[in-house]
């Protein structure tokens, strides 16, 4: 089905990769202990942050 107008489905994956990659953000110290949470590389963590325009809180993760 479709709620306002847009194929749900469709999104779902992009959706939940969104949810987890702000968890592990929200959740660790670092860029590193967040890639490390989600199996990835930092530079794919990178990727991910510029691909959904992930605004990082305070300079929790900057540096890192």
């Amino acid at each position: 089905g479709k709620i306002f107008n847009s194929p749900i489905l469709k999104f779902i994956p992009d959706i939940s990769k969104e949810a987890c990659l702000k968890f592990a953000l929200s959740s660790t110290q670092s860029k590193k202990d967040a890639s490390m949470v989600l199996g990835i590389t930092k530079l794919e963590l990178n990727r991910l942050i510029k691909l959904y325009n992930i605004r990082l809180e305070g300079d929790k993760h900057e540096s890192n």
